[in-house]
């Protein structure tokens, strides 16, 4: 028969209360995990959508960055210097510190401190006109000396002040006042035979009694103050060990020493006041 026309079939079917629970309970369960599958495949998408994204952008490689493309900015980054660039910066920094310290650019040729400074310092006089724009004006900017005989007409002033306030032209080679013009004097003896190829020059040292020889001027020096010694004490027999003028001391022992080697003109000159060749 009919199961509505049953009640006592009808109160059979009916799920009791607990179990309408558990089936609203696992309802609820399938439901959820039904949005959560749903929401999991989303993500999934979002992501691999954002890694191919990623994947097909070019990023810039090392090498890009080291081109120095001028169509690629990246902010903060500092064009990377030539190892020429380098070089040439160092060396400009030496020349402002040499220029901080002596008041102007004239590095000799020679310089002992730095000879690679002096040779740098040439270069760029030679290569003026080929050097770049930049390099030109930062070199102007310092005073830099850019010919030869505008560096020398310099020294030579600075020698001529030398003579005005000491009376000569001896200036002596590690003279620390003006280390740079005791320097240049040595320069000018050691290259008398390229002088000769510009008289001029030669000329103009001769004019303020440069000394070409140092070690005859020092010898007549040195005899002088023999005499005088003689004038004094009535002899030239000078003690080992004279604490007055202990470098005439020395001179005259090293002049007994080499007796045997001393010129003709230089003994003739001894011997007329009685040097003692032994004592």
């Amino acid at each position: 028969g009919s199961l509505m026309g049953n009640p006592v079939l009808l109160a059979r079917s009916m799920p009791s209360p607990q179990e309408a629970a558990s089936l609203q309970l696992a309802s609820a369960v399938q439901q959820a995990a039904a949005a959560s599958k749903q929401s999991s495949s989303l993500i999934d998408s979002t992501t691999n959508s954002a890694h191919t994204s990623i994947s097909t952008r070019t990023l810039p490689t090392e090498d890009d960055r080291g081109k120095n493309n001028s169509n690629l900015n990246y902010p903060g980054d500092v064009p990377p210097q030539s190892s020429d660039e380098r070089e040439w910066n160092r060396m400009f920094k030496n020349l402002v510190r040499f220029k901080e310290r002596y008041g102007d650019c004239l590095v000799p040729h020679k310089y002992n401190e730095d000879s690679e400074l002096g040779n740098w310092v040439l270069k760029q006089r030679r290569c003026g006109d080929q050097l770049s724009e930049e390099r030109y004006q930062k070199l102007d900017s310092i005073g830099f000396a850019w010919s030869a005989y505008a560096t020398w007409d310099a020294m030579y002033a600075r020698l001529k002040e030398y003579k005005k306030k000491h009376g000569n032209c001896l200036v002596p080679k590690r003279y620390i006042q003006d280390i740079k013009l005791g320097e240049w004097v040595h320069t000018q003896r050691k290259n008398v035979d390229a002088l000769e190829a510009t008289s001029d020059r030669k000329r103009r040292l001769n004019d303020i009694g440069f000394v070409w020889n140092v070690q005859s001027v020092s010898w007549d020096e040195m005899y002088d103050r023999l005499c005088k010694f003689r004038e004094k004490y009535g002899h030239s027999v000078v003690p080992q060990h004279f604490s007055d003028d202990s470098k005439l001391a020395n001179w005259v022992h090293t002049q007994r020493k080499n007796r045997h080697t001393i010129s003709v003109d230089r003994k003739e000159r001894l011997d007329k006041i009685g040097f003692a060749w032994r004592v």
